[in-house]
């Protein structure tokens, strides 16, 4: 029964690291999806707006996020180009676009990465829950949106550490 009770114990600590994400907050994160492939990571725009898009894959500092813990499971994205002070959010509305927000307490700044296998994460935020997911578009521009969860390619993203953080 003892060996039992230590087998279990020792299952259901590797269930738990093998299901949370694994974040490096050292280092900086490509984000791309599964559906359009490693040749596009999520990026900002330089410009007033400063909104993300799916942008071919570089060495663009917009592509070097940052994910720092929050508490509660949740993390703040934010990018090496525009630094701390702008946070991947949400705007309120029917569309619920992401752009990068002044960064402050505001949940559509809280993040939480769930792994769903395969080496892919979902991202879902505070503001909307786990109903609403990010994800890309199909079409010419592939500009990220949050689309309703399911089971969509688009929605699995892969968390690549491509550099520390200095």
């Amino acid at each position: 029964m003892k060996k039992h009770s230590m087998l279990l114990s020792f299952l259901l600590i590797l269930m738990f690291q093998f299901c949370s994400a694994q974040i490096d907050q050292n280092y900086y994160y490509r984000l791309t999806n599964t559906f359009l492939g490693e040749g596009r990571s999520l990026d900002t725009y330089s410009g007033k707006t400063n909104e993300p898009f799916m942008g071919k894959t570089g060495n663009y500092s917009g592509q070097y996020w940052k994910i720092t813990d929050q508490g509660n499971g949740t993390y703040r994205l934010t990018n090496s180009f525009l630094g701390e002070g702008r946070s991947l959010d949400t705007y309120s509305g029917k569309t619920n676009e992401p752009f990068m927000g002044k960064t402050g307490n505001y949940s559509g700044q809280f993040w939480k990465i769930t792994d769903v296998g395969n080496g892919t994460y979902r991202l879902t935020n505070t503001f909307l829950g786990e109903g609403r997911s990010l994800d890309t578009y199909s079409g010419k521009t592939n500009e990220p949106f949050m689309g309703k969860t399911g089971n969509y390619s688009g929605q699995f993203w892969i968390l690549t550490k491509i550099k520390p953080i200095q």
